[in-house]
Formats: C-alpha cells, sequence, structure tokens
C-alpha cells in the first residue's frame, strides 16, 4: 500500500488508484477529471484524513480541489496570524503606542471592496478559533481592520458566518474592539481564557457587561481566568448580567468566577442547561445563601463539578448540597487541600448520599491535590447507596482502610461498577489499616462483571494458598484490562502473575504510578516496584507459552 494512502477510508488499490488520478490531472492537463472526484462528498472525505501541508498542495492543484482543501484548511484557525497576512505589508505602517506599550500597526488607506472580499473568502470558512495568545503584532494588525468593520459601501455579508466556537480568548482594554469583530450568528462556544490588564478598565467592564449582546447564542460558556479576589464589584455584575443574558445555556465552566445572586437564580431555572462547574468561595456560599429556589432547581442538570478556591471543601460543598436535591449522573469534587480530619470526609459523602438521586447518579469523582486522609471504610459507606454508579474516583480524595468483607461489600453495592479509583497508596504505619487480599479482588471481579478499569491496594503476600483453579476460572473471559495495584505488598511474583495471568484481557500490572508522588518517595519502592516488574515479566511469558 502506498504510505500516501495509508489510514485513509479509502485505503488500498482503489484508493492508490484515486490518488493516481490526482496526481496524472496535477501533472497532465490534457487528462478528463474521473467523475468521482468531481463528488464534493468525495473530496471532502478526503480533506478530512490530509494534513495542513497537503492540502495547501492540494488547493493548488486544480479548481475541483480549491474550495475543499481551502474549507479544510480554514475550518479550525490556531491563532490569528494567518487572518493578518491576508494583506500586504505595503498597507501597513507601524508607529510608536502613545502608552508605551510597544508598536502599533495602522492602515495608510481604508480597505478597498475587492480587499474585504478577499479576507471574507477565508473568513467565512472558519468554524472554530483557537486562540491561546496575549496582543501580537497580527492582532495589532486586526485590531486595525476592525476599526474599519462595517465597510462604507452596503450590503456586504458577514465575515465570520460560519463562526461557532472562540476558545482561549484574552480579552483585555487594548483588544476588544477585536472582541466585537471576531463575530458571527452561528457562535455558540465561548471560551475566557484570562482578561488581561487592569479589571477596573470602564472599557474592559462594558465589554464584558455587553458580551450577552454580542454573542447572543451563546450555548457553552467556560472562563477559566484567574481573578484576584481584589477583582472590581462591577467586574461581577457585568459578567453575571452577560449570564443572564443567555437564555439557551447547556455547559456553563465558572470554575474561577463568583457571580451575583440573580445569576445564580438564572442557571438554576435554566431548562437547557445540563452541565455546570461551579467555584465554591467564601464569598460565593452567602449569594447562594440569598438565592430564591425554583421549585426544581437545575432541571436538566446531568453533570455537576464543584471546585473549591479557598480550602474549606468539603464543608463547603455540604452545605451547599444541602440546599438542593439535584438528579445528576456525574458528580465531581474538586480542592487543592482540604483538612486531614477524616469527619469531613465521612459529612461530605453523607451529603452526597442525602442530597443526589440515587437512581440517577453513575458518576462520582472526589479529588484533594495533596491529600492523603486515611478513613475506615464507613467514611465512604454511604455512597454504597447508589446502586447504578459506573464510575468511581476516590483515591485522590483519601484512602480508604477495607478488608475482604468490606470489599464484598462495595462491589455487591456496584454491580454496574465500569472502573473504579480506590487506592494507589496506602500508608503502612497508619494505626489499624487494612488491606483486602487476592481473594477479595476476585469476588470483586466475579460481582462487577463490567470493571475493566481498577487501581486498588491490596496484600498479595501468602498467594500460594491461593487456589487458582477456583474460583478464578470463572472470572477468565473477565473484561479487565487495566490494573494499578500501587504499593500492594507481594513475596511470590511468579504465583502472583500466575493467578492474575487467569485474566485474558489483562496485559500487564501499571507500574508507572512508582515515578510519581507518593510512590516514588516511600521506603517500600526499592523492595515492592522491582516484585512488580518482575511479575509483569512472569506476565509475559505466560501470554506467550
Amino acid at each position: 500500500m502506498d504510505s500516501n494512502t495509508a489510514g485513509l477510508p479509502f485505503a488500498g488499490s482503489n484508493g492508490q488508484k484515486l490518488f493516481g488520478i490526482v496526481h496524472q490531472e496535477h501533472l497532465s492537463t490534457s487528462v478528463e477529471m474521473h467523475a468521482v472526484l468531481q463528488l464534493t462528498e468525495i473530496t471532502e472525505v478526503m480533506c478530512e484524513f490530509l494534513d495542513r501541508p497537503t492540502l495547501a498542495r492540494l488547493a493548488r492543484t486544480c479548481r475541483a480541489f480549491q474550495e475543499p482543501a481551502l474549507d479544510a484548511l480554514w475550518k479550525v484557525l490556531l491563532g490569528l496570524e494567518p487572518l493578518a497576512r491576508l494583506l500586504p505589508d505595503s498597507m501597513w505602517i507601524s508607529e510608536e503606542d502613545p502608552a508605551g506599550s510597544g508598536s502599533r500597526y495602522k492602515l495608510l488607506q481604508p480597505l478597498s471592496p475587492q480587499q474585504w472580499r478577499l479576507i471574507q473568502k477565508y473568513t467565512s470558512r472558519i468554524s472554530v478559533i483557537s486562540s491561546y495568545y496575549t496582543m501580537t503584532s497580527s492582532d495589532n494588525r486586526l485590531q486595525a481592520i476592525a476599526l474599519h468593520w462595517p465597510p462604507a459601501f452596503e450590503p456586504f455579508p458577514p465575515l465570520f458566518p460560519k463562526l461557532k466556537a472562540i476558545r482561549g480568548a484574552y480579552p483585555g482594554r487594548d483588544n476588544v474592539l477585536l472582541f466585537h469583530w471576531l463575530n458571527g450568528p452561528s457562535l455558540t462556544e465561548l471560551e475566557i481564557r484570562s482578561l488581561l490588564g487592569d479589571l477596573a478598565s470602564q472599557t474592559l467592564i462594558d465589554f464584558v457587561s455587553d458580551m450577552g449582546t454580542i454573542y447572543p447564542n451563546i450555548k457553552i460558556f467556560t472562563h477559566n481566568a484567574i481573578l484576584d479576589k481584589e477583582r472590581p464589584e462591577t467586574m461581577i455584575r457585568g459578567l453575571s448580567k452577560t449570564i443572564r443574558s443567555w437564555k439557551h445555556l447547556e455547559h456553563v465552566d465558572l470554575h474561577t468566577l463568583d457571580l451575583d445572586t440573580a445569576a445564580y437564580e438564572h442557571l438554576m431555572r435554566l431548562e437547557s442547561l445540563t452541565s455546570l462547574t461551579l467555584m465554591l468561595a467564601s464569598e460565593v456560599l452567602p449569594r447562594l445563601r440569598q438565592a430564591v429556589l425554583p421549585r426544581k432547581p437545575f432541571p436538566a442538570l446531568t453533570d455537576l463539578t464543584l471546585v473549591d478556591r479557598d480550602y474549606h471543601i468539603p464543608w463547603m460543598t455540604v452545605e451547599w448540597l444541602n440546599c438542593l436535591h439535584l438528579s445528576p449522573s456525574s458528580l465531581s469534587c474538586r480542592t487543592r487541600r482540604s483538612s486531614a480530619d477524616p469527619r469531613q470526609i465521612t459529612d461530605l459523602c453523607r451529603a452526597i448520599a442525602a442530597q443526589l438521586c440515587h437512581k440517577s447518579l453513575e458518576t462520582i469523582l472526589l479529588m484533594d491535590y495533596g491529600n492523603s486522609t486515611s478513613v475506615e471504610v464507613d467514611s465512604i459507606r454511604p455512597l454504597f447507596s447508589f446502586s447504578r454508579l459506573r464510575c468511581v474516583t476516590l483515591a485522590n480524595l483519601c484512602t480508604t482502610s477495607l478488608s475482604d468483607d468490606d470489599l464484598l461489600d462495595l462491589a455487591t453495592s456496584w454491580p454496574l461498577l465500569q472502573a473504579m479509583s480506590l487506592n494507589y497508596y496506602v500508608n503502612t504505619q497508619t494505626r489499624g489499616v487494612v488491606m483486602p487480599t487476592l481473594e477479595g479482588f476476585c469476588h470483586l471481579l466475579l460481582h462487577c462483571p463490567r470493571l475493566h478499569k481498577l487501581t486498588i491496594v491490596i496484600d498479595a503476600r501468602d498467594a500460594e494458598w491461593v487456589e487458582v483453579a477456583c474460583p478464578w476460572d470463572d472470572v477468565r473471559n473477565h473484561p479487565m484490562n487495566y490494573l494499578c495495584l500501587g504499593n500492594s505488598f507481594l513475596d511470590d511474583a511468579k504465583r502472583v502473575a500466575s493467578i492474575l495471568s487467569t485474566l485474558r484481557s489483562l496485559k500487564e500490572v501499571d507500574t508507572t504510578c512508582w515515578d510519581v508522588y507518593p510512590l516514588m518517595g516511600i521506603p517500600e519502592r526499592e523492595t515492592l516496584s522491582p516484585l512488580w516488574e518482575e511479575v509483569n515479566h512472569h506476565l509475559v511469558e505466560l501470554r506467550d507459552c
């Protein structure tokens, strides 16, 4: 097979024939274009599988390929540099900015109708602008072009009729005009990466307040900007005004942003909102408490993520959840570091069990970066009431001490489990820590027949007493294909490998966890890590037999 056609849906003899036609057409204008290459649907599919240099060459091959290739080249714009290069350098003059922020570009004359049509020829193809940038010379040039929009002659079609998403935007006092210009009737997704410059700037505040008018059809809004705690109240009111003006929001990510009470009330009433990421901070909770709750807050919400900024989770999460009765299918709680008090984790799990619908929740992800609090299984036992759970991640919240019987209770409570990260590190110096054995691990697989991804710490010592034939024969066809056992204890690598080899889908045990915190620094690393590498070596030998 020719390397040019590898990976294409029409690869093979027919694919080579098609590319032969393309090259032949390129080399000889006397050859008639094959009828199949005159079908727009075919050329569009071809362009989806070509890299940018190939697309650029294809656009210069012939008229039949020019439009589909240009559409694919300009569909996703990574940065604004290509737009800035549409006009020749002879049209620009560089002058020093009076504010002392470097040089600025200025057009020597207004754009002609032909030049506007040239710009529109390419901007009309753009669907996504993904632009993680600060103000550069390219942005300065586009600012100058935006100053002349709309052109004096009428009528003129929209510049960005297909634009659907702006990602990684950096609005600031000096470039708000650019974001007025980067707009279109199809725009439904907006991600603000950061707000540049003085947040008290009236120009920036006016832009933030008017985003609802500038971009009226937004359905997906993400605000990742890290704002200072002293941000002006006028900025909060402006952002809240914008949120209230969007009536069809489906996905909202506010994990670095707080709003006023009216904006939170608006989000609670939206029947279109399915995904919400909410920041919990000391100044947010009073506004949430003041909100007048509808009869059913967040009626369509399926994906809820709560992010703590002030290191107070889980009590903030508990207080907020106690105000609402929600039915999401996915819940995530993220923080940087909370107290090592196990009672907080118990309260969090109780609040989740008390306030969320047991029949709808399918995913729980609880994370506390840098925390390794050890808790008894009773701390997470309230979560056993969610019988439809398919994905559970607790390893980054705490270290759960549990016996074989406790693991069996967990398995019978979550029979639909597909992925679970329970423990990847257990501090054996902690008093009263209990780990399940290989027998408990086997019962987990038996009661969770769909479990294909697992992170857990077990005690795999005394493996010679484990009967391989039964019940391990019952899990021979189990779908388990990823297993991370952290700092699990073992003393006979070959015997453990023999037991694990009964899982036909499992190729090896993931040992990369030994290269990251906290396993990379524990004393047992020098003895346990080589043993688990030996397990993998024996697994390969057993697979080859």
